[in-house]
């Protein structure tokens, strides 16, 4: 009789056990050990840059200025260039990289900086669609201007500070390089306002 009960409790133990135990899953992953064992598909696109058409349209009135196409923090520079044949439109091509799906333009006398999309390898833009109201010299308040130490157009953009505004007005007022000094001995440029922000403020003795 006690054969039978100690039997009955080692069985109903082993099934507790059994119970208990969860067979893992197979992994269903490729284990890769080296290049030779990846899996490329065919229409992979291994191209780091791309091409894109543009097509931008100038203000229809005022002297041609330079158009400038560059990433959204304007610190890489795409295109810098002038219409052909005296026409108002810009048409060329840049290479930009491919994870890049927007590009800042900027023009002389017109709102922005525009962003504009890049769409199945094309960026069109009429900037007549932006262009500034301008007023006559007569009209001109000069009460309105201000200027700021070296540290104040040195510093982060933040709020409405000095380092705002330069990054908010910076291509419009240069919408080339900046450039100081003499360009045929020493000059230094600078082709974005982060350029401004991160060398001022500048000091050391004359050079």
């Amino acid at each position: 009789m006690k054969a039978i009960k100690l039997f009955f409790i080692l069985f109903i133990a082993t099934l507790a056990v059994s119970s208990c135990h969860k067979e893992e899953p197979t992994p269903t992953d490729t284990v890769i050990n080296s290049v030779n064992d990846l899996v490329v598909p065919a229409d992979f696109k291994w191209n780091t840059t791309q091409t894109i058409s543009v097509s931008v349209n100038l203000p229809v009135s005022g002297d041609i200025q330079p158009l400038i196409l560059t990433n959204r923090e304007g610190t890489v520079k795409y295109f810098r260039g002038y219409p052909e044949n005296d026409s108002r439109t810009v048409n060329t091509k840049i290479t930009i990289p491919t994870y890049v799906n927007e590009v800042r333009l900027t023009y002389s006398g017109v709102t922005g900086p525009n962003m504009v999309l890049v769409s199945n390898g094309t960026l069109t833009y009429d900037l007549n669609n932006t262009t500034k109201s301008v007023i006559s010299h007569d009209e001109c308040d000069l009460s309105g201007f201000k200027t700021f130490s070296k540290g104040g157009w040195g510093t982060e953009a933040s709020g409405n500070n000095p380092g705002s505004l330069r990054d908010q007005h910076f291509d419009q007022v240069y919408p080339g390089n900046f450039v100081v000094g003499d360009p045929a001995h020493y000059k230094i440029t600078f082709s974005g306002s982060v350029n401004v922000e991160n060398y001022l403020p500048g000091g050391g003795g004359p050079a």
